[in-house]
């Protein structure tokens, strides 16, 4: 429980470590390319941690033809060993984002579905957005897959977490709890 709260605490202060800019629309491409194009990625490497991002050109080498007219890019590698069913974006709202919203979209099959439409909008001053991106294919291990928004140069869009939960160990865990808390019961009595 302790580290269940620990993790929780590190998420909401990268979450109020995020930057100052954001878009009023995100587009969303995974390129499962293999070999993974030359070029400067970030590098996700544990499907459970949190990571922070900054965007940047989006004509970038190795970054997909589709974001060309994209604002900003964040291009990022999946070296976890597993697929990612699910990812999960964050960020904080600040003065140069007040009044904004938020539109996600996928452009080929993989993370489909998104829970945009569910942020409540206009931004207010200090609102903490969080979108996620599941069903379809899962993002496969050793690819590249890209965030692009627009809106809002590369240069002031913000620093934003990026997470990759597993919803299935969490399941594991909640189902962990209540066998043991089912065990004490029989042994109390």
């Amino acid at each position: 429980m302790k580290m269940l709260r620990a993790a929780l605490i590190a998420a909401i202060l990268c979450c109020f470590a995020a930057g100052a800019a954001f878009a009023d629309d995100i587009h969303v491409v995974f390129d499962p390319e293999t070999p993974i194009p030359v070029g400067n990625f970030g590098v996700v490497t544990d499907p459970t941690a949190i990571y922070s991002f900054s965007f940047g050109s989006c004509t970038a080498t190795g970054i997909p033809t589709a974001f060309a007219d994209d604002d900003g890019c964040i291009a990022l590698v999946n070296e976890t060993g597993v697929a990612l069913s699910h990812l999960n974006l964050s960020f904080v709202v600040n003065a140069a984002l007040v009044g904004q919203t938020i539109g996600c979209d996928s452009l080929d099959d993989n993370l489909t579905s998104n829970d945009c439409a569910s942020v409540p909008g206009p931004f207010t001053l200090g609102q903490i957005v969080s979108v996620n991106f599941f069903s379809g294919d899962p993002v496969p291990n050793n690819s590249l897959f890209v965030f692009g928004e627009t809106g809002v140069n590369y240069m002031d869009a913000p620093t934003f977490s990026v997470t990759a939960p597993e919803p299935t160990s969490l399941t594991l865990l909640a189902a962990g709890m209540g066998l043991i808390g089912l065990c004490m019961v029989f042994v109390k009595r």
